[in-house]
């Protein structure tokens, strides 16, 4: 394969390396979740209220794990989640050893310390294997229990030996924490994303906290706090938004709770992270509190590495917003005891919602564990450094562009400027490695980042790309990073190439990220990680890696086409390279959403031109729709044109003052082109089943409905009939009459005969005899007819029902030039009522009597 490489003549930099922000260098102990402190606060204060109801709640938990009477289980071999392996019982067991530790202290009932030590025995020795593809969901919780439950009888059991200390240490190092992703010096460098990190994280740092492994727990502290996948800093917003917000609540919940809980026992080794990017857990608690107790507040699209979530459909929960009704969860009290304790009076000030949702939970076992008295001070003794941030460069410097291994088949390539600040770069070659496109680079020493707007991008082929790469040279088969745009379906995604002509590990996220669009991939020593935002200001982490990098990388954008031989073109702008010392001006951020949405079902469109979103800053909104043909965009509104449904993008670009929005998008539904009367008269009726019978309605009417087979629920009934000789087409003829059975609630009763059933008409449009054959009737109670809209085309007016089975009133099966293509159980028609001129047209008497 050729590659075009061409040369920009940007300013290369060298950046921080970086840093373990977290500098312990001596564990205390014990100091997994609970210090001495807190230990003697449980033992004296529990007959004092409202630490006694709390006492009396966790002897009460479920399978007496905290009663002296507890008979502890021989431990398992295996444990396994997903499969589900020993996992119950494995819960159960960690579990019952931090509450049988607990007991021993706070009661010095022996009977507790012997039971506790049976369950850390026995686990630490038996217990070898993990299986599952979600192993590590049951390792951290469970490790953090158990290594609590070990802290606890090693620095305050006589009983403890040194071959406990043995097997519990050998038993956190090698059968769970390389289950957590850690490595055999300590290292964490894969983490699961969002509510998955924070439960793995409990556990690592509770088994670098046992082992006594000082670096282990700085390397699980700088994971915690900025891992790409895992940590706070990539899956929080300075809102309070975490990132499972957009998924629901339950994960929402976990992942608050967890990284509190992470903070609590960071807290123990004098390592503040409570306070950490201006009180950040806290925010979050408390934008988890007041959203879920009913009250409106703002949704920011963002994800993690697993989801993006452009719109709040599970953002707020539906109970408490569209309800009226509080999400009120027991389980989060432990993480409002927890902020009430470390915040103390800010708490109370700053905290207003977290102070509600509290009152509306019962005392329990955590606040046992968990409440601090109001004289608690927090000791902290270990500084964290400053997160490393890196700041665009919001220029482009001049550009030298120099072409290498040009095809001469190709026009010349390309980066030109097409006006102020946006680039367009020419891209050519395939998609087999992404190798065989267009770079326009420069030279990277060191750590860093990089970040570009994608403004634009061909869509020469679904497979043409545009996007950042980092490399370790100009070689083909190079080591690499990349965040790409792609215009199949619009994908973002992240890619790498861990060792030389090796395969490249792609990534792809959920569709629908038009351009323009901010991409941004970082370097920190080999780790290296690609993100999305829709306004370069709120950043998702789309994919990151591990790839050994020479220090000094090439940096650029790169375009290609997907097709060989054929030419596409990327327009860029907002390209910048990391640079400490130069901060962009930030703007104010402002929110799209949609107005009188419904969390689940489209938005119904009956007539337009409709405004459909609003923007918090008050600028005028801009749409996409994925479907032209439904709707179109007039002056900023939505106008229907013809019935079906569409997925709608809505945006705002910004200005000086304001960023640029995430795209928020909603199912739209269109149910009429004009308001029309959704009901039918008495009367005569064509029906138009599935848009298949079109001689007698005018050539208009095609224009503002089509058949479309993919939407039918059996579309192998509709392409049969479609395919069938159009020589003859099927007229069915129906008399509509309408009958009131209940005048108090307008309920009718609509009484459907079959005037003409499968009469032919020939190519002149003359009807066959005997044209009451085979009739029959069916009644439909109803006041309206079913999912039923009007519509109007020309001089023609009628009515779309969607009806079921019944409707033939007790056929079953259906022939076209007899052949049995059966019945599908839900039957799309078109009521299209007959003028005088077509009753005389068809020879149709109504002077009939039709109630016989």
């Amino acid at each position: 394969m050729k590659i075009k490489i061409f040369l920009l003549g940007l300013c290369s930099f060298v950046c921080c390396i970086m840093t373990i922000t977290a500098q312990v260098t001596d564990v205390k102990h014990p100091g997994v979740l609970f210090n001495i402190e807190d230990l003697e606060r449980m033992k004296k204060m529990r007959f004092v209220e409202p630490w006694k109801t709390g006492y009396e709640e966790l002897c009460k938990k479920a399978h007496k794990i905290s009663a002296p009477d507890y008979k502890p289980g021989e431990g398992c071999v295996e444990v396994g989640r997903s499969p589900y392996v020993n996992n119950a019982t494995y819960r159960i067991e960690m579990e019952a050893a931090l509450m049988q530790a607990i007991q021993w202290y706070v009661t010095n009932d022996e009977r507790y310390a012997r039971n506790a030590m049976t369950i850390i025995r026995n686990w630490s020795i038996k217990h070898k294997i993990w299986i599952g593809a979600d192993v590590r969901l049951e390792v951290g919780p469970g490790a953090k229990n158990l290594a609590a439950a070990a802290e606890i009888m090693r620095y305050t059991y006589s009983g403890w030996t040194e071959m406990d200390t043995y097997n519990a240490i050998k038993y956190f190092k090698e059968v769970c924490w390389p289950c957590l992703g850690g490595t055999k010096d300590g290292k964490l460098p894969y983490l699961s994303p969002a509510n998955q990190a924070a439960m793995e994280l409990t556990g690592t740092l509770a088994i670098a906290i046992f082992c006594d492994e000082a670096v282990w727990l700085n390397n699980a502290v700088q994971a915690l706090r900025e891992h790409p996948s895992g940590g706070i800093k990539h899956n929080s917003l300075s809102n309070g938004q975490v990132s499972d917000f957009g998924r629901d609540q339950g994960h929402a919940r976990g992942q608050i709770g967890d990284y509190i809980l992470c903070a609590e026992i960071a807290l123990k080794q004098g390592i503040d992270i409570y306070s950490d990017m201006q009180n950040r857990l806290g925010t979050c608690a408390e934008y988890y509190a007041k959203t879920n107790l009913g009250y409106p507040e703002v949704y920011i699209p963002a994800g993690c590495v697993y989801d993006y979530f452009p719109t709040p459909y599970c953002a707020f929960n539906v109970r408490a917003i569209a309800l009226e009704k509080p999400n009120i969860r027991q389980d989060f009290l432990r993480a409002l005891e927890l902020c009430n304790g470390f915040y103390g009076e800010k708490a109370k000030k700053d905290y207003p919602y977290i102070q509600e949702y509290r009152s509306k939970l019962k005392v329990g076992a955590e606040t046992f564990l968990f409440h601090k008295p109001e004289n608690y001070s927090p000791k902290i003794t270990v500084p964290l450094l400053p997160l490393k941030e890196y700041y665009p460069l919001l220029y482009m410097a001049e550009l030298n562009v120099t072409e290498i291994a040009v095809d001469t088949n190709l026009q010349p390539a390309a980066l030109r400027a097409d006006k102020e600040g946006i680039w367009t770069l020419s891209g050519a070659g395939s998609d087999t490695q992404l190798d065989m496109g267009n770079y326009a680079w420069t030279d990277m020493k060191g750590d860093g980042a990089l970040v570009v707007r994608v403004t634009s991008l061909d869509e020469t082929n679904p497979e043409a790309y545009a996007g950042l790469m980092i490399r370790e040279s100009l070689s083909q088969d190079a080591r690499m990073a990349m965040v790409w745009m792609k215009s199949d379906k619009w994908q973002i995604g992240f890619g790498r190439r861990e060792i030389e002509a090796g395969e490249i590990i792609r990534i792809f996220r959920e569709n629908g990220f038009f351009a323009p669009f901010w991409l941004k991939l970082e370097r920190r020593g080999n780790e290296l990680s690609g993100y999305l935002s829709p306004d370069g200001i709120v950043w998702t982490c789309c994919g990151y890696g591990y790839v050994n990098m020479p220090e000094v990388v090439k940096v650029g954008i790169f375009s290609t086409s997907g097709k060989e031989g054929v030419v596409s073109f990327a327009s860029f702008d907002n390209l910048g390279i990391g640079d400490n010392e130069k901060k962009p001006v930030q703007k104010k951020i402002q929110v799209v959403d949609f107005l009188n949405k419904r969390h689940f079902g489209a938005i119904s469109l009956e007539q337009g031109d409709v405004e459909l979103a609003k923007s918090s800053s008050g600028l005028p909104v801009n749409y996409k729709i994925m479907n032209p043909r439904i709707a179109k965009v007039v002056d900023g509104k939505i106008r229907p044109l013809r019935a079906g449904t569409t997925r709608i993008w809505a945006y705002q670009e910004g200005n000086e003052e304001y960023g640029a929005t995430g795209r928020v998008s909603w199912e739209l539904e269109v149910k009429n082109k004009y308001l029309i009367k959704n009901e039918l008269e008495e009367g005569f009726y064509f029906i138009k089943w599935n848009n298949n019978y079109i001689d007698f309605v005018d050539t208009d009417w095609n224009d503002v409905y089509l058949a479309n087979d993919s939407i039918h629920p059996y579309p192998e009934f509709v392409r049969v009939f479609q395919n069938e000789e159009v020589k003859h087409r099927e007229r069915q003829i129906w008399y509509v009459k309408k009958i009131l059975v209940d005048k108090n609630e307008g309920l009718y009763r609509y009484k459907i005969i079959s005037v003409t059933d499968k009469r032919y008409i020939d190519e002149q449009g003359n009807m066959t005899e005997n044209k009451f054959a085979n009739q029959h009737a069916v009644n439909i109670y109803y006041s309206k007819p079913r999912d039923a809209y009007a519509i109007q085309a020309g001089t023609k007016e009628g009515l779309y029902w969607k009806t079921f089975g019944d409707f033939y009133s007790g056929h079953r099966e259906f022939r076209v030039n007899g052949r049995n293509v059966g019945y599908p159980e839900v039957f799309p028609f078109l009521f299209l009522k007959l003028s005088d001129c077509d009753l005389q047209k068809y020879n149709i008497d109504k002077n009939i009597n039709y109630d016989k």
